[in-house]
């Protein structure tokens, strides 16, 4: 596969077409990363060194390099040098939120992560926070409305919340003006729970499908959240999600005090949302872990990013005849010496 190496401009500096192994990984709700090692020339070094990024002429995902490139020496083998770093989404962990801002009436999530980008990264009001060449890309029109408040809160960490919430991806791609442009979006459904787009199935006897692991962890399962909002001893506000009972009910404690009413700025009713959004989110964070992993057959039947991508939902049979319709939500590419593979990782794994 063809790599660049760009400069902080976004410019071509190098075109590396002597890599040893790559290892690229994206991510539907978070940024991905990248591993590459090549061969220790003084031009490709010299490139890594004064390179920012790393680009692939096959994938719009861009890598920002955050290691200094590491040199081994060997005298039976070739000297090669490896740098490795994150996605540039992760530019979005360069910024809090500045000021309290608060979801309103009605607003949908996207507004809303669109509007915390806007403030803190496009157009604050210090221009020093500005993040050169960053806009957003079209408005998608997704309806989910939110209630939300948040002060002080790391912009990615936030952004990554509100999506897994609400089930979009989110990604920084360049433009032909050499913008950045922020996009949310949202995998397609190949599952056998529709009828519009085609099947696409991963499964041992299709023989696309090997090296699995499935894992299920439930040990920080919560399915009921007390939220404590603002005030102190008897005048605190208390707002309480999820109704479990007996056995099944798994307890949680919320500290919401920095969501605030702004001394009744915001109505009661307003306010009692926001806490019970606040809540409804420390319980996902809290949800049975699943997850199942497989080596996809790379050419055979299916194609990465031609009959599927990262995000969308598919079909996964395993050999005991399970079948389930599980969201991709990382996608590990490496080319190394054995060849190009595919492991997707699927999301919760819903017979």
């Amino acid at each position: 596969m063809e790599l660049y190496i760009l400069n902080d401009d976004f410019e071509i500096i190098k075109y590396l077409n002597d890599s040893i192994s790559l290892e690229w990984v994206r991510r539907y709700f978070d940024v991905g990363d990248f591993v590459l090692s090549t061969v220790a020339k003084m031009e490709n070094m010299d490139a890594l060194l004064h390179g920012s990024y790393v680009a692939r002429e096959d994938c719009d995902c861009i890598m920002v390099i955050e290691t200094i490139p590491a040199l081994k020496t060997s005298a039976a083998e070739s000297n090669t040098i490896t740098v490795s770093g994150r996605s540039i989404e992760s530019i979005l962990d360069r910024r809090i939120i500045w000021k309290q801002t608060t979801s309103k009436a009605s607003e949908t999530a996207e507004a809303f992560i669109r509007r915390l980008i806007t403030e803190n990264c496009i157009n604050p009001t210090d221009t020093k926070r500005k993040i050169p060449r960053l806009k957003l890309g079209a408005l998608k029109g997704y309806t989910e409305t939110i209630d939300k408040q948040v002060t002080g809160d790391n912009l990615l960490t936030v952004i990554k919340e509100i999506c897994v919430s609400y089930g979009y991806g989110f990604k920084i791609r360049i433009d032909e003006e050499g913008n950045l442009v922020f996009d949310l979006y949202k995998g397609i459904d190949r599952s056998y729970n529709q009828t519009e787009n085609p099947y696409v199935t991963f499964s041992n006897d299709f023989d696309n499908l090997a090296n699995t692991e499935y894992s299920y962890d439930k040990s920080n399962y919560k399915n009921v959240a007390l939220i404590g909002g603002e005030g102190e001893g008897t005048e605190r506000k208390y707002r309480t999600v999820g109704d479990a009972q007996g056995l099944n009910r798994y307890e949680l404690f919320v500290d919401a005090k920095d969501i605030s009413s702004n001394n009744g700025e915001i109505e009661l009713a307003e306010y009692n949302k926001l806490l019970d959004e606040r809540g409804y989110e420390k319980l996902e964070e809290q949800q049975i872990t699943e997850e199942f992993t497989g080596e996809v057959e790379a050419t055979r039947m299916y194609r990465y990013k031609e009959h599927y991508d990262l995000g969308d939902i598919v079909q996964v049979e395993n050999e005991y005849e399970i079948s389930a319709s599980p969201r991709i939500l990382e996608v590990i590419e490496s080319q190394n010496e054995n060849g190009y593979r595919v492991v997707p990782t699927f999301g919760a794994w819903e017979v």
